[in-house]
């Protein structure tokens, strides 16, 4: 799935990055990263919790020291924030 196929989705369907994937300034001063799904629930992980993250195009991987520590069907995930 191609990131860029979501412009024309209604934003229903659209799922939100709000930092780009895979490192950068944002990632590692970010203390928790956070992952709503479309039903409305939320996960979080904490300072401590996890150290990565990435899309392989079909979901969000939350990693801690290269070990996969939570996999989410990206098809049922609204938004992923690093705080």
């Amino acid at each position: 799935m191609d990131i860029n196929s979501n412009i024309n989705k209604p934003p229903s369907l659209r799922a939100v990055f709000l930092y780009p994937f895979e490192g950068g300034e944002k990632m590692e001063s970010a203390d928790r990263i956070e992952i709503t799904f479309k039903s409305g629930e939320t996960i979080s992980y904490g300072k401590g919790e996890w150290d990565d993250y990435s899309y392989d195009g079909k979901a969000i991987i939350v990693k801690q020291k290269g070990a996969w520590i939570g996999i989410y069907n990206f098809d049922d995930v609204f938004c992923v924030e690093l705080k």
